[in-house]
């Protein structure tokens, strides 16, 4: 109930249920009630279509705009029955029934009469249970075929199956995992098929919710913000009370009473009324209920006699006190709007100061680098309630991974390999890691032989100690074991000879930050010897590694990294030193004595308009599973530079090396490096009211025919590609030449694409395709879809049929499906 109407209910009679049920169960039993000339414009009627008999009530016309069934209703029939109802019942409606009875109706006025006490928080506060567990994520599937394959390697009827799962899961709000599930399996020779699964604590987002109890513990406690709050609340009462004043006001069943109201006042000025005939039985239940002597004259009943004899002169009949009341609730609203307008005014000014005073509590809370400085702090000011439990010990969690993750320690010990085991870091005053399991791949291997020899039974174990965090300065040494298969691969397979793979060594490393912006990293590692270089054949794996007076089986490795922020410069770089005999898991040769270095140069120029990257790296391209058409002085260079200039083209030029796979036999393959010049235009504009998009590519390759199998052999491309945005369309359109020593390739593609609302996409395009010394042309297709199938469900599939250049300079085709389907939750 509204608090309009439960003041209009204050204007109705009522009687204590008490004293109704000691005074009336003699007056009121058998009777019926018919309404008297009297009290047929003031009081509401209420129909019994059972009875057909017309009932006169004690609810006062306002009482109409009140919901129907509002609060506590008590309907009883035996008088008796009444004196069990709380003490705050009143009487609100006496009903004919069936046989000649009565039912008695009581509202519990603690509950309907002062409604607004339960709403001045709008709802009752009940403390929101947390749940154990949340989870949100995507799983997807993703099937790949093509027929013809040329680069990287060589292949045909190419099909690859990948699910991947990706879930964020949340304990007790207040612990977040990710899990992470992705299968990979086909029929390429080269890629062997991969199944991996992944546990990790999710350090960052649980380091961001202390932040985030933080702040809010601390905001609350400000005065200004309990200040806030007060403001806060008493608006949201004033704007409550508004609507419902104006819903009340508004509302035409009590615009069309007060009409009728008046029209019943005017008429009666023109009338008068006869005199109702006595009614004895309804005259005497007045009188025995009007001599109750009640302490508050607003709960008195009026007798039928003086309600008639009043009816024309009274100022407070039902027509004046109900304009009345309907005045003092327009004056009402209008003096709680401008209530309304002073209060946001002082929250608009407390808002400024607490967002103030939150955005310095933000970046003193942020500044703090990890969370175990924080958590000291923390301590000082909060209770542990509010905290996370097991704060102090997560705190120092760095790393917590089960399953399928990525080991990347140092330059001499392990480096960027995949395994599948266990991998924890702690750091809260000294640095702690223990990390190992089975060897999956490494980082650089992108592709991964289906040839059991090069990854069956390959494990490693690591262990560190040291002082300080890894970010930051810090003394850790290192151990590490394992095993490795990569000796005499590539050669026989039917020597019968095992060999006894196994190595371990020992690294220390040390990092000085020299500056926020410059730091040094030097590190010194010493390996066991290769099993053809032990000195007998019950030598202990690990005597190499504290054999002093041998160097062979040592390396080195010193690397740097300059900020210059005055100049947006950054400069990084590395020296590497192996001896023939050291064994890692950074590096998969032996038995040879390597120098790598690399030089590294980010600039940017013209307000950071123009980005430069310059590298020059040597020896530094290994794969163990390859041989590689290259001599120990090999150098490499690579060049890169993007020009972005507001409401200008984007320039994009690059110069780095390439490579490519070939396959000679079931156990031989070669790797060929060559360089790459590439250059483009983008360029996203409006012409008129249309959104386009204009494109230019350019691509050289700098090899040789001798040296390698690919197509493209020292071959130029140059394509263009406009785009234009419509509404639900898009066209697009692309040229092409494509240039060797024997051929030139021309080809000329039209697309467009539709979408239908938000669920559904269609597109499809045609490829031209015409080689000089071929007489007929070539025509490809393309077909594209995407749909929506379920809430957050997606479906995307393209058909594709294309023509590359195939052997004795001919066109071949060469058909590309996929099929790609999303779920997110």
């Amino acid at each position: 109930m509204s608090k309009i109407q439960a003041q209009a209910l204050n204007n109705i009679t009522k009687v204590p249920v008490r004293e109704i049920a000691a005074k009336a169960n003699s007056i009121i039993h058998g009777s019926r009630f018919i309404s008297q000339p009297q009290l047929k414009d003031s009081l509401p009627k209420k129909s019994n279509k059972r009875s057909g008999v017309k009932s006169n009530t004690t609810v006062h016309p306002h009482i109409d705009s009140m919901p129907a069934r509002k609060g506590r209703i008590y309907i009883v029939s035996n008088i008796k029955d009444a004196k069990r109802l709380p003490p705050t019942c009143v009487l609100r409606e006496i009903k004919p029934a069936k046989c000649k009875l009565v039912e008695f109706v009581f509202v519990d006025t603690a509950i309907t009469v002062k409604p607004e006490l339960a709403a001045d928080n709008g709802y009752v506060s009940i403390p929101a249970r947390t749940p154990l567990m949340v989870i949100h994520g995507n799983i997807a599937y993703d099937y790949f075929y093509q027929s013809r394959l040329d680069t990287p390697f060589i292949g045909e009827d190419l099909q690859q199956h990948t699910i991947t799962t990706r879930l964020s899961v949340l304990l007790k709000d207040q612990y977040p995992f990710n899990v992470s599930l992705s299968s990979t399996f086909g029929n390429s020779p080269y890629m062997r098929n991969f199944f991996g699964a992944n546990l990790d604590f999710d350090q960052r987002k649980f380091t961001q919710i202390v932040k985030n109890r933080a702040e809010n513990f601390i905001r609350n406690s400000m005065e200004d913000s309990n200040v806030f709050k007060q403001l806060s609340d008493d608006l949201d009462k004033k704007i409550r009370a508004l609507k419902e004043i104006r819903e009340w006001l508004y509302n035409p069943s009590i615009t069309q009473k007060l009409v009728e109201a008046r029209e019943r006042y005017l008429a009666r000025q023109q009338a008068q009324l006869a005199q109702p005939p006595a009614d004895t039985t309804t005259e005497d239940w007045y009188t025995q209920l009007g001599a109750l002597k009640l302490k508050n004259s607003a709960y008195r009943l009026n007798s039928p006699k003086s309600i008639g004899r009043n009816a024309d002169n009274n100022e407070d009949s039902a027509y004046k006190r109900y304009q009345r009341f309907y005045n003092e609730q327009r004056i009402k609203a209008d003096s709680i709007a401008r209530e309304i307008d002073q209060l946001k005014g002082k929250l608009l000014s407390k808002q400024k100061r607490l967002d103030s005073t939150q955005k310095s509590l933000s970046a003193r809370i942020n500044s703090y680098r990890d969370l175990n400085t924080l958590n000291d702090s923390l301590k000082k000011i909060m209770p542990d309630s509010v905290l996370p439990k097991g704060l102090s010990l997560l705190a120092s969690l760095r790393k917590l991974s089960i399953g399928t993750s990525t080991l990347d320690y140092s330059e001499l010990s392990v480096k960027n390999i995949t395994v599948t085991g266990l991998q924890v870091e702690i750091n809260p005053k000294w640095y702690y890691a223990v990390a190992g399991g089975f060897i999956n791949y490494r980082f650089r291997d992108y592709y991964m032989l289906n040839d059991s020899r090069t990854h069956h039974d390959q494990y490693l174990g690591i262990i560190r100690f040291g002082k300080g965090k890894p970010e930051t300065s810090h003394l850790f040494l290192t151990y590490y074991f394992g095993k490795r298969n990569l000796y005499n691969y590539g050669t026989s397979a039917d020597s019968g000879i095992a060999a006894k793979n196994a190595l371990s060594g020992i690294a220390l490393e040390q990092k000085i930050a020299v500056t926020d912006n410059i730091s040094i990293t030097a590190e010194l590692a010493k390996s066991s010897m290769p099993y053809y270089n032990r000195m007998a054949q019950d030598s202990k794996l690990s005597s190499g590694a504290f054999n002093l007076n041998d160097r062979s089986n040592e390396a080195y490795s010193i690397k740097a990294n300059v900020d210059i922020p005055g100049t947006s410069s950054r400069i990084d770089g590395y020296f590497k030193r192996y001896g023939e005999n050291f064994q890692s898991f950074t590096m998969f040769r032996t038995n040879s004595r390597q120098t790598a270095w690399q030089i590294h140069l980010q600039q940017t120029l013209f307000q950071k308009q123009l980005t430069l990257n310059a590298a020059i790296r040597k020896n530094d391209f290994l794969n163990p599973f390859l041989d590689q058409q290259l001599v120990s002085n090999t150098v490499f260079k690579t060049l890169q530079a993007t020009l972005r200039i507001k409401k200008l083209p984007v320039i994009s030029l690059g110069y780095f090396p390439t490579t490519q796979i070939v396959k000679f036999s079931d156990e031989k393959y070669m790797e060929y490096l060559f360089n790459n010049l590439y250059g483009s235009v983008q360029y996203y504009y409006k012409a008129g009211a249309l959104q386009m998009s204009s494109s230019i590519t350019a691509t050289k390759f700098y090899n040789r025919k001798a040296d390698s199998n690919f197509v493209y052999y020292n071959a130029g491309n140059i394509s263009f590609n406009q785009s234009v945005f419509l509404k639900t369309f898009v066209l697009q359109g692309t040229l092409s030449q494509s240039q060797s020593t024997n051929y030139t390739l021309h080809t000329c593609e039209l697309g467009l694409q539709k979408k239908f609302k938000r669920q559904y996409a269609v597109g499809g395009s045609l490829k031209y395709n015409k080689q000089d010394i071929l007489p007929d042309p070539q025509i490809g297709f393309a077909l594209y879809g995407a749909m929506s199938l379920l809430k957050n469900t997606s479906i995307q599939l393209r058909v594709q049929k294309t023509y590359m250049p195939g052997p004795d300079r001919t066109l071949v085709p060469d058909n590309i499906g996929r099929v790609s389907l999303y779920q997110n939750f």
